[in-house]
């Protein structure tokens, strides 16, 4: 289980942060412990210290996760047993996206209330939903979704993955994975659902993506066929995936 999420300066400031459990909320900066900033201080200083590589430290119980940026650093509190390559991937992903479109904002941050950013979105779509695998519940349900769509639906393949990439349920060929990556762990994410699909030509496939929270849904037509056949395919399929993550 995900317990925190901090977004901070290399010298140790919170930039700003979210609770995932309790009553949830942000992050006041008398509440993340002393260690944490001594030992990012320490991180940053050090030239052995790799950038875009998730450093751990157990403490108390808990498992911090650092992973340094240009400007900033990811720092999530979580249970021991959270599997730490799994989360060390959405870290990753997340700070990419954070170095990409809030990075000016951090670096003119004054210490005042955060504004003009959407870190709050950002940590939420990467960190608490996606952060851990997926109730098995929930990806039993995925998986009955996507079955029911491939029996129905005349399209090539249907996938559904994580924020990382990693196809959760479907039949999409790994050649394809491979094209498909970089589009599903490079988008903007957004707390909701797309409103249309984005095409990715792969092959001569009009492959149809669309994301929902921390997921991203992609079906391929026959080329003979209408991509918006399977652009209605993905958008009815994030409609009901979205109600089994609500």
């Amino acid at each position: 289980m995900i317990r925190r999420a901090l977004v901070m300066r290399l010298n140790g400031d919170l930039v700003f942060g979210r609770v995932y459990e309790g009553d949830g909320g942000s992050v006041d900066l008398t509440t993340v412990p002393a260690f944490v900033k001594a030992c990012l201080v320490l991180l940053s200083s050090s030239t052995a210290t790799v950038r875009m590589r998730p450093y751990t430290l157990e403490q108390d119980g808990s498992l911090w996760v650092y992973c340094l940026f240009e400007s900033f650093a990811i720092v999530v509190e979580a249970t021991a047993e959270e599997p730490l390559e799994w989360l060390g991937r959405r870290i990753i992903t997340l700070g990419k996206e954070i170095a990409r479109t809030n990075a000016r904002v951090i670096a003119s941050w004054s210490g005042g209330p955060l504004t003009g950013s959407d870190l709050s979105d950002l940590l939420d779509r990467y960190i608490h939903f996606g952060a851990s695998n997926p109730s098995p519940d929930m990806v039993r349900q995925i998986e009955t979704l996507v079955s029911n769509a491939l029996a129905e639906q005349n399209v090539v393949y249907i996938g559904v993955f994580d924020a990382a990439a990693e196809m959760i349920a479907g039949n999409v060929p790994e050649n394809h994975i491979a094209h498909l990556r970089p589009h599903i762990v490079g988008g903007t994410a957004r707390p909701g659902m797309d409103i249309v699909p984005t095409t990715v030509e792969i092959d001569g496939y009009s492959v149809q993506l669309i994301r929902i929270h921390s997921l991203t849904v992609v079906a391929a037509p026959y080329p003979s066929d209408s991509h918006l056949h399977a652009a209605r395919v993905v958008a009815d399929l994030a409609n009901s995936i979205n109600k089994v993550i609500e």
